[in-house]
């Protein structure tokens, strides 16, 4: 009788997300170095390999000591362990971004979320894009640098594609159950919408500069952020002559546009 293989399916949460009007820019950026640079930059900084730096450089940088030759070493260990104990995995093809994390993993889930909310910002103060998504938990094969594939893949992208509409990312109603079960996502709340007209919670680009204005508390007045950006979708809104696209542009103005007055 033939042994069994081993099952390789990890349950994970999964974001499957598709920029918009992304491959407009890559072929924009064909002859400008700057712009290539640029868009490499951006998304590199979305990697599980930045994000660990990137949590052990706020710990450095809140300590108040210099990135002298000892720290920057320990940067190196510390990052590696970072990675190892809460992997957010990343993959990029086309125009759109595939991340990942065990469902069991709480930190990592977070984050997950928090890595949209920053993919979000990038590109929107980059470029004005946004974003449409999916994220959804189940069973997923995600190896670094390697194959990816599962159920969950296919159902967050079925998600995307056929549900999202406007430029907005899904939480899938289980997968934000699982959320809504750990005290610690409170801190969260600015970042996901509770879905109002559908069953979906969602993050868009309103509520992701929100939750990094929040966090890194860059901006004092985040009324003024949100205004902001309503005016800038007001403008682009009234330069579209699709009338698809005009519309997409109108529920996002209506969507932004909960957050002001709000109190944090």
């Amino acid at each position: 009788m033939k042994k069994r293989k081993p099952k390789i399916y990890k349950t994970c949460v999964v974001a499957f997300i598709d920029i918009l009007g992304f491959s407009k820019l890559v072929e924009k950026s064909e002859y400008s170095g700057s712009l290539q640079q640029d868009i490499r930059g951006v998304l590199n900084s979305i990697s599980s390999h930045q994000l660990a730096k990137d949590l052990q450089g706020q710990k450095l940088n809140k300590s108040g000591h210099g990135m002298t030759e000892g720290l920057k070493r320990t940067l190196e260990i510390t990052s590696a362990i970072n990675k190892d104990m809460f992997p957010v995995e990343t993959a990029f093809f086309s125009d759109s971004i595939v991340l990942s994390a065990e469902a069991n993993n709480v930190i990592a889930c977070q984050l997950l979320l928090d890595l949209v909310a920053k993919l979000n910002t990038r590109l929107w103060e980059r470029w004005q894009l946004l974003t449409r998504g999916g994220i959804v938990t189940g069973k997923l094969y995600h190896e670094e640098n390697g194959p990816l594939f599962g159920p969950a893949l296919n159902l967050a992208y079925k998600l995307e594609s056929s549900k999202a509409e406007y430029p907005r990312i899904l939480i899938h109603p289980d997968c934000h159950m699982i959320f809504k079960t750990h005290p610690s996502f409170a801190k969260m709340k600015n970042l996901v919408s509770d879905g109002e007209t559908d069953q979906y919670p969602h993050i868009t680009i309103g509520s992701s500069l929100l939750y990094m204005a929040t966090c890194t508390l860059e901006y004092k007045n985040k009324n003024s952020l949100i205004f902001a950006l309503v005016e800038k979708l007001r403008s682009l809104e009234s330069q579209q002559e699709v009338p698809r696209i005009k519309k997409k542009y109108q529920w996002l103005i209506c969507e932004s546009e909960k957050y002001t007055g709000m109190t944090y």
